[in-house]
């Protein structure tokens, strides 16, 4: 699924951006079930650069999804209580919001890691600070992400059976270091 580049594999692109077309992430809750959802529905590769043509398919799909609404685009829809503010700016601020995400889960749940060095809700705003196309994202949505992720780890699909997402990413380190060496 995440093979590439697209120029020489436009077969597993067009598939990719299939595959996320299939998600209704306009629906969801909140960005951390889109993120969620979408992750449990495959097994996560262990190459740097196919997780990243996957991420950078969600981003865009979740992007236009949000775009195709509708929200908040005139004074009546901005007054109405049913429709929410376009919160990204971009495709690319869903992107960077969805490796911050990852990151965030993987440096609150990873058992190695010591309590007092953590993340904090402080260090996460401070983390992406800009990020939405050089705007912040609101307070209100980066403290729901930060408690939704501190309270239930995201896990992801690998060898059929699930594993929280920090362990898949120490084990692409692991290979990684060892491939090196």
């Amino acid at each position: 699924l995440g093979k590439g580049p697209d120029d020489l594999y436009p077969f597993h692109a067009k598939v990719r951006t299939s595959f996320c077309s299939l998600f209704d992430f306009a629906s969801s809750n909140s960005f951390s079930d889109s993120l969620r959802t979408f992750l449990m529905k495959f097994r996560l590769p262990g190459e740097a650069q196919c997780i990243d043509r996957l991420m950078e398919d969600f981003a865009n799909e979740m992007y236009q999804q949000q775009q195709h609404q509708g929200r908040g685009t005139t004074e009546e829809e901005e007054k109405d209580e049913n429709i929410r503010p376009m919160l990204f700016h971009s495709a690319d601020s869903v992107f960077r919001m969805a490796f911050s995400t990852i990151m965030l889960n993987t440096d609150l749940h990873n058992p190695g890691m010591k309590d007092e060095k953590r993340m904090t809700f402080t260090d996460f705003v401070r983390n992406n600070k800009g990020l939405n196309d050089g705007q912040d994202f609101p307070s209100s949505f980066l403290s729901d992400l930060y408690t939704e992720i501190k309270t239930n780890e995201i896990q992801v699909v690998q060898n059929n059976e699930f594993m929280d997402i920090a362990e898949v990413v120490r084990q692409h380190l692991m290979e990684e270091d060892t491939s090196a060496a």
